[in-house]
């Protein structure tokens, strides 16, 4: 579309109202200059007016071609909005009224909907392009998000049955390495032998319900083998039921011999 597309819309005072452009020819044109005047060879002919010149005034484009302007032909006279236009010519922008004699001219730019630039055009698809984007965005999202989380939630449970399973054999297996290495001290076997009957109880508990147990069985079972592994320890570095200390009689005695003797010298 060029840039320079306008009408004219034309009317005769005479047979209309001075405000009247209902019935005025309308004429459309898709480049400038535009010649106007009542002869044929003008781009824009009019007939019927006296004072109308076979060629009396011209439309064309500014010097920096951002506008439109008028000018008559040969000092001819030309209204524009009531004041006569200058010899030079003046602006003229859409809406603007230009008369001569009983004959009146609206001009009018067109920027056609159809005739959107290529700039609109673009904006136009990128705008629709980037709502389809967030409309596929946020349907992927409702579908995909759930679902994530689901699955991570899945994957978490997963990952703490595996651990609590881990550390249920690591302990079960260090239980009975205890057994076996106290078998010299009863105090101490039999603390590791209730540590292991322990593990052995949890252990069968997991196998029978192991596709049953919630997360937060999960959770409690593993903090009940945090605590069984302290007692372990405990009992692999011999602090769980530490010696009791050595009496010693013999000085005992002595002392007490020695605190009788002097209470008796002192009567």
């Amino acid at each position: 579309m060029s840039p320079f597309q306008c009408q004219l819309l034309v009317r005769h005072n005479i047979e209309q109202t001075a405000d009247d452009f209902a019935a005025a020819d309308v004429h459309r044109f898709d480049t400038v200059p535009v010649t106007v005047g009542s002869g044929d060879a003008c781009d824009c002919t009019v007939h019927g007016e006296p004072e109308l010149a076979p060629h009396h005034f011209t439309i064309t484009a500014t010097t920096d071609k951002s506008g439109f302007q008028v000018a008559p032909e040969n000092g001819l006279t030309v209204y524009l909005n009531a004041n006569r236009v200058p010899d030079e010519g003046g602006s003229l922008t859409s809406g603007d009224e230009l008369r001569v004699g009983h004959a009146t001219f609206r001009f009018q730019r067109i920027r056609s909907a159809v005739g959107q630039t290529w700039r609109a055009d673009l904006l136009v698809q990128c705008t629709k392009l980037l709502i389809g984007i967030i409309l596929l965005v946020e349907i992927g999202l409702a579908y995909w998000l759930p679902r994530r989380l689901e699955s991570e939630t899945l994957l978490a449970a997963e990952a703490q049955r595996q651990r609590t399973i881990m550390l249920l054999d690591t302990l079960g297996r260090r239980a009975r390495k205890v057994v076996r290495k106290s078998a010299s001290d009863s105090l101490q076997q039999g603390g590791a032998k209730v540590v292991a009957d322990e593990l052995s109880s949890m252990a069968d508990f997991v196998r029978k319900h192991e596709h049953n147990v919630s997360r937060a069985e999960w959770h409690r079972l593993q903090l009940g083998l945090l605590r069984l592994q302290e007692i372990l320890g405990s009992l692999e570095d011999n602090k769980a039921f530490p010696p009791s200390p050595r009496v010693n009689v013999e000085g005992n005695v002595i002392q007490i011999l020695d605190k009788h003797q002097a209470e008796t010298l002192t009567r």
